[in-house]
């Protein structure tokens, strides 16, 4: 009895034993676990996408090798383009840094293979996981922090559980950081890619449309392809020279060429020589050189002479140690003449421009009807844009000139969107950050294409900057209140009215006097409040009119600018004594309309319910309903 009661509390020690020493080991795991949460999530905290992807990496494979003291760890990330792993960041320890302990300790290295990280890794089982692989004969230890990045570590021979708990608790707390870091670089690029094209597509409306900033581009180019060392334009400005751009020559000398009177006489002189002459140093003709060239070096210099907006310009190429007796410099002279004499055809292009500036309109209007009339919900929409901004400048009281012009811009408004994907462009639903910023391209590309076609500044500015807000937020250029031209201003407001009043695929528009509710909330921060005063009174005038009440305020085909080869079949086109929503059948689902939701409808429902509500209250209904 005795001795089975010694038992039992022996046997009841041993487990009270037990469950203490377990519970302590799961405290000090815990302990451990907590610990090594705090110092993760310390070094997590020090990331910071501003810092750049770059230098984020070296921290985490810093923070990686706290944990793997290996030779080499490498990280890779997902490439969706050629769908692999690729190399992207790799820390490559030496013997004394690696601080590699003995077997016992768990980690060691594995010295007969040395591991060199492939720059490609296909996507495989373990790429997502942490586990201990081989590559080749080389050990490896596998660390699967997300879908988009994965770390290699090796070589290695062996490793404790406890650093292996510590390696995946630590993949799973780096996922989230990672991610956010690999997605802010790539917006990061596709940002910088995004503006770098804005600038090159400004850039080349510029030089394509600028006769001088197309020969200082030619110039500047040239001094790197023929060696050209110095080089300046002179343009007569009623009775002065002006100087619009030089390379490689000091100011005073230009100040001297500008205002020297032999240079003047010289220039008039070339105009009876061809447009293009050579003075080569030890020739006949380099005699009337006037003297300050022949003191610059003893240099050769070639002339241009170029006839630009009804103005003469002489372009001079200074060449240094040149001689005809070299093949070298005969055939960098022929290069240069054939250049020049291509950029001669180009001024003689430039100024027949003009003559087609009506042709190129006619033919970017139909462009932008083409546009148009790719969906059913945006036909007529150029137009409208067109009429409606017409209309305010009118009311504005702007000169006929800027009336024309704006009515223009207006009409092309959108004729950038050419040069946007299709898939983008008729994307249902909301864009992303990377999406959003492509289309915001095509206000730019629109510009573009006005000035490289019709070469008016003022056009293409109204359609820069139609996409500006009165507080300074809108792109491309942040502009704000006056800032912005009147023409983007305007369009801007009819833009938004357009928006609201036709609908989508995916979403239906609002009714008539919602749309206006839209313009009065938008005014002073995103659009000229003044002008949207003035929109809404057009329209409060017109609704006035009491020859209009019971009907529309015009004719549907007319009020939503669609052409008469989509009305035609229609059995509302061409009547003037019933509304359009009144036949029983009608060609409206061909233009993206539905007579409940279409403003023709909801317009005059809306004068409808305003003149009920306002023949009520004079009749006392509203006192009554008071009570």
């Amino acid at each position: 009895m005795i001795n089975s009661t010694i038992f039992i509390i022996v046997v009841l020690s041993v487990i009270v034993f037990l469950l203490l020493a377990s519970t302590l080991i799961q405290r000090r795991k815990a302990l451990l676990y907590k610990n090594h949460a705090a110092k993760v999530e310390s070094f997590v905290a020090e990331l910071q996408p501003f810092h750049g992807l770059e230098k984020n990496l070296e921290k985490i494979l810093k923070l990686v090798a706290t944990e793997i003291p290996a030779p080499t760890i490498a990280l890779y990330i997902w490439n969706e383009k050629n769908e692999q792993f690729v190399l992207k960041s790799v820390r490559v320890q030496s013997d004394h840094d690696a601080k590699i302990g003995p077997s016992y300790s768990g980690l060691v290295p594995y010295s007969k293979e040395t591991f060199h990280p492939p720059i490609n890794l296909p996507f495989d089982a373990s790429s997502l996981k942490t586990e201990r692989i081989n590559w080749g004969e080389v050990p490896l230890l596998n660390i699967g922090i997300s879908k988009k990045a994965m770390i290699r570590v090796g070589p290695i021979s062996s490793i404790t559980r406890k650093q292996f708990d510590s390696i995946e608790h630590l993949a799973s707390i780096l996922k989230s950081p990672v991610d956010i870091l690999l997605e802010a670089e790539y917006y990061k690029n596709q940002t910088e890619l995004l503006q770098s094209s804005e600038k090159a597509i400004q850039y080349i409306s510029e030089v394509t449309m600028d006769p001088i900033k197309m020969i200082q581009m030619i110039v500047e180019s040239s001094f790197y392809a023929f060696g050209i060392k110095a080089s300046f334009f002179l343009m007569k400005e009623e009775q002065t020279y002006q100087a619009p751009f030089y390379q490689g020559l000091p100011v005073p000398f230009i100040e001297k060429i500008r205002n020297d009177k032999s240079v003047h006489s010289f220039l008039q002189h070339l105009q009876r020589y061809p447009s293009i002459m050579l003075f080569e140093k030890g020739e006949e003709g380099y005699a009337i050189l006037p003297e300050i060239f022949k003191k610059e070096r003893n240099a050769s210099y070639l002339f241009m002479r170029a006839h630009i907006n009804g103005k003469v310009g002489f372009l001079s190429i200074r060449l240094d140690d040149y001689s005809n007796q070299r093949p070298e410099d005969r055939t960098k002279i022929d290069s240069i003449k054939h250049m020049l004499y291509k950029l001669e055809t180009y001024f003689k292009l430039q100024s027949q421009t003009h003559q087609y500036t009506q042709m190129f309109t006619e033919k970017l209007k139909m462009l932008a009807q083409v546009v148009d009339n790719l969906t059913p919900f945006t036909v007529g929409y150029s137009d409208l844009m067109s009429r409606y901004s017409i209309i305010l400048a009118k009311e504005l009281n702007l000169p006929q000139e800027q009336i024309i012009n704006i009515g223009l811009a207006a009409y092309l408004s959108n004729i950038g969107v050419i040069g946007i994907s299709d898939s983008l462009v008729y994307k249902e639903g909301k864009y992303t950050e990377v999406e959003y910023e492509q289309m915001k391209l095509h206000s730019e590309v629109g510009a573009a294409i006005i000035e490289n076609t019709l070469g008016n500044k003022e056009i293409a500015s109204y359609i820069r900057h139609h996409h500006e807000r009165m507080d300074g937020n809108g792109y491309p250029n942040g502009l704000k209140e006056e800032e912005i031209p009147v023409g983007a201003r305007i369009i801007g407001v009819v833009q938004t009215f357009l928006a609201q009043i036709n609908g989508r695929a995916y979403r239906a528009p609002l009714t008539f006097d919602r749309a206006l509710n839209v313009l009065e909330a938008a005014a002073g921060t995103q659009l000229d409040p003044k002008i949207v005063g003035i929109f809404i009174n057009w329209f409060s005038k017109k609704r006035e009119n009491p020859l209009v009440v019971g009907k529309s305020l015009g004719k549907c085909w007319e009020m939503c600018s669609v052409p008469a080869s989509i009305c035609m079949n229609c059995p509302a086109y061409g009547s003037y004594d019933r509304n359009c929503w009144e036949f029983k059948e009608n060609n409206c689902a061909a233009h993206g309309k539905t007579c409940s939701t279409c403003f023709v409808y909801t317009e005059t429902m809306g004068r409808k319910t305003s003149r009920i509500s306002s023949e009520d209250n004079k009749n006392g209904s509203f006192q009554l309903s008071q009570r």
